[in-house]
């Protein structure tokens, strides 16, 4: 319920709470006094002044008295009608309206101050909502940076498995290439034996048959040459 709406109830309470339930309840008019008889007769001797204003219980009626109840003490008396109105004296209204006024305005001061504590926990409410939303826009971003590191681990270890399965492969491709540089150093070691080895067989040769022969030559050509 808002604060107006509960500013118009107290104001309709006030106003219902002023009417008179009881049909038999009456005042006294305005005049300043009005004359209490003791029996319902202009001429009747009078027993009572009542002020104007004051409250009145009508007990019975003729055809221009009421018989009444007055006083704290209950009083019994005759009173004029031209003297009874049925809603209270003016200044009755307003000594009423004073007392329905101090109420009202404590009433009105709680509100506004319970309105007042809404707005303040409102406010608060909002600082804490503006408190949250930073505070999850500041995680939302460690989640992202944390998912980007992750993101980038996997990349790490997939360039991690790629570079290991290339250096597994470059070391049996050193493997390969050094097992061929030893079959080419072994090659080639018995290319040089065998060029040795003929080198060798053809200085026998040379030596056992060939040389000899041009030796045997030479000197039958001295020997031709002194003839």
């Amino acid at each position: 319920m808002s604060f107006r709406t509960h500013i118009i109830t107290l104001l309709s309470l006030a106003v219902l709470c002023s009417t008179v339930s009881a049909q038999n309840v009456k005042y006294v008019t305005d005049q300043l006094q009005a004359p209490i008889r003791a029996s319902a007769n202009d001429n009747s001797r009078i027993i009572k002044m009542l002020t104007s204003g004051e409250k009145i219980k009508i007990l019975s009626e003729s055809k221009q008295f009421y018989e009444i109840q007055y006083g704290d003490n209950n009083a019994h008396g005759w009173i004029h009608k031209n003297f009874v109105m049925n809603d209270p004296a003016a200044r009755e209204f307003v000594e009423m309206a004073k007392q329905e006024y101090a109420p009202l305005q404590e009433s009105i001061a709680s509100l506004t101050a319970q309105n007042n504590d809404k707005d303040q926990l409102i406010l608060s409410l909002q600082e804490n909502q503006k408190k949250l939303e930073q505070a999850l826009l500041v995680q939302t971003n460690r989640v992202t940076h944390l998912e980007q590191i992750n993101k980038n681990v996997i990349d790490i270890d997939n360039d991690n498995q790629l570079l290991t399965q290339v250096n597994m492969q470059q070391e049996l491709e050193l493997k390969q290439l050094k097992s061929e540089n030893f079959t080419l150093k072994e090659n080639k070691r018995s290319d040089e034996w065998l060029k040795g080895a003929s080198i060798l067989f053809a200085g026998i040769v040379l030596g056992t048959s060939i040389l000899p022969r041009l030796l045997r030559y030479r000197n039958q050509k001295r020997n031709w040459s002194r003839y």
